[in-house]
């Protein structure tokens, strides 16, 4: 998953926002910087919340306010919240007879929108809504379950590993606990951003699977093709 552009208009301090992140293929580092509470933050969580919606903010959302913190309007005024996000997935496939895998790389939108009322410095939240496109020359494409399929992209699990600064990043490895832990804890980590479970429960799966074959086949081994595919296995 590679993130493309996104917009925000009325997300704290982000009240009308667009970034491009880089695409080269030779630079591909995007670097924002600021002085302190100007919005680098914020754009993380903002990102969180196009993403996961409240479960990816502070405390899970839990009175947290979204609209201008610097807005207090007396009587009563609904404030449009909107975070969007571009990114891009490639997805490797082979066709039949070819010589080497095809890559096929398509374009999303997701869309989370919320509306927030104001009276004075009090605050209520309506429950987002998100939307999710897949965008090629002819358009935009509305993709069902939205969730399900944010979630295939980039799982909860991983996402503290993807959206993180530089205080958390300090607490994750700083954490107390000897240093042989703290080893354990960045290990898991990494493990968990590359998706190396999945390859080590297959691993574990496939050796179980060929002594189960291999303890199957030894009643044949006066088969000799029998016993020599027992052998490769």
């Amino acid at each position: 998953m590679k993130l493309v552009r996104a917009r925000f208009e009325n997300f704290r301090l982000l009240q009308d926002l667009e970034l491009d992140f880089s695409t080269d293929t030779t630079k591909k580092l995007t670097v924002i910087r600021g002085e302190n509470e100007t919005g680098k933050t914020t754009i993380l969580n903002a990102l969180q919340w196009a993403l996961y919606d409240d479960a990816g903010l502070p405390g899970e959302g839990k009175d947290s306010r979204l609209s201008p913190i610097d807005w207090e309007v007396s009587g009563g005024i609904s404030v449009p919240i909107l975070a969007e996000v571009d990114f891009e997935t490639t997805e490797t496939h082979w066709r039949k007879n070819a010589s080497k895998p095809i890559e096929t790389t398509r374009r999303y939108r997701i869309v989370r929108t919320a509306r927030e009322t104001l009276d004075g410095t009090l605050h209520k939240r309506s429950p987002s809504t998100v939307k999710l496109f897949q965008i090629t020359h002819k358009g935009a494409e509305t993709i069902a379950l939205p969730d399900a399929r944010i979630a295939r992209e980039l799982p909860p699990e991983l996402r503290e590993i993807f959206f993180t600064d530089g205080d958390s990043a300090l607490k994750f490895i700083e954490a107390e606990g000897d240093l042989k832990k703290k080893r354990e804890r960045v290990e898991n980590a990494i493990k968990s951003l590359l998706g190396l479970e999945v390859i080590e429960r297959a691993l574990v799966h496939i050796k179980k699977t060929g002594s189960a074959v291999n303890k199957e086949t030894k009643g044949f081994e006066g088969d000799a093709e029998i016993a020599k595919i027992s052998s490769d296995l």
